[in-house]
């Protein structure tokens, strides 16, 4: 079962997946159910996107995400831990 925060970032990222995409990715995709191993690069976000994204988690969990930190993240799962302790530490 997901935590609150758990499924919190899976529909961030299916949000900013297909707001970046705008009809780029398959129709029969169910970008809600992208696993929080995914990594980052796979999904298909270019630079800007990333930025968005990092941009959307801070607004969405009330924290502040250094670019360093967020930039070594491999996975969603990474930047998950990586919200909670920042998120936390606020």
């Amino acid at each position: 079962m997901m935590t609150d925060l758990e499924t919190a970032l899976q529909r961030l990222v299916a949000t900013a997946l297909q707001t970046q995409a705008a009809g780029r990715l398959p129709t029969w995709v169910d970008w809600n159910l992208v696993s929080l191993d995914e990594r980052l690069e796979s999904l298909g976000f270019d630079s800007l996107g990333r930025i968005h994204f990092l941009n959307a988690l801070e607004n969405e969990f009330h924290c502040s995400i250094p670019e360093t930190r967020a930039a070594q993240a491999q996975s969603l799962r990474e930047l998950l831990h990586l919200v909670m302790e920042r998120a936390g530490a606020e």
